[in-house]
């Protein structure tokens, strides 16, 4: 396996490691002056055990997939401007999440024992299916882009929706808002994706349409794009 992929990977597993520790407890730090807060610490630990993990098994197991998402990207204004709208949408429920939780909640919270075994139970789901989705598609990648030799994909969790990365993405925020006693995150988290990643997934749609063939006839035939008989 070649170092500098080793290298990219640990980067990127800092990385990301650092943003989602920034975006749970950075807000709660703001609201109330304090770092004290266990439900927020126990998240970033099972984040970090799980993209270490996950980088790992992706290693070993795919490691062309681990190059071309720790790879660096052009992306196009289109898709940058998609990908903008995602990432502010999934920063505000970050601080909805933590204004619920802190400043008093809108939505009554689960019990304690139950908000963490139900809430770990979604999020390992969501994760479940984002390690599924990766597995079955070798060509999923940051950008939009047609890769060579790239065909379509149809079994696994793409005989059920055109997008189960961004369905597994629903129960992993989902799950993640009910560990951290937010309920009215986790009721928030459907609109968030579905509306965040939309035009992401409009995008993805045409240029596969347009220059995958084979493309249109999957989609004649999976109607759904994350939610199964709904959207």
């Amino acid at each position: 396996m070649p170092r500098s992929m080793v290298s990219r990977t640990t980067a990127a597993t800092a990385v990301n490691t650092a943003i989602f520790s920034a975006l749970i407890l950075g807000p709660s730090r703001v609201i109330t002056g304090s770092w004290d807060w266990p439900r927020g610490w126990l998240a970033v630990g099972v984040f970090v055990v799980q993209t270490v993990l996950g980088a790992l098994f992706f290693l070993i197991t795919n490691p062309s997939l681990v190059g071309e998402r720790t790879s660096a990207r052009v992306q196009s204004r289109t898709d940058g401007r998609a990908t903008l709208l995602i990432v502010l949408l999934l920063a505000g429920w970050f601080v909805v999440a933590a204004s619920d939780i802190h400043l008093g909640p809108v939505l009554p919270a689960l019990p304690k024992a139950m908000s963490l075994s139900l809430g770990l139970g979604l999020h390992l789901v969501g994760l479940a299916l984002v390690v599924w989705t990766f597995r079955v598609n070798s060509f999923a990648a940051t950008v939009v882009k047609i890769q060579r030799e790239q065909r379509v994909i149809d079994t696994g969790p793409y005989a059920i929706v055109r997008h189960p990365m961004y369905l597994g993405a629903i129960f992993w925020l989902a799950g993640l808002a009910v560990v951290l006693e937010s309920t009215a995150a986790a009721v928030a988290t459907l609109p968030i994706v579905v509306l965040g990643f939309l035009p992401r997934m409009r995008i993805e749609e045409a240029t596969l349409r347009r220059d995958l063939p084979g493309y249109a006839d999957y989609q004649s035939r999976v109607g759904a794009r994350i939610l199964p008989g709904v959207f």
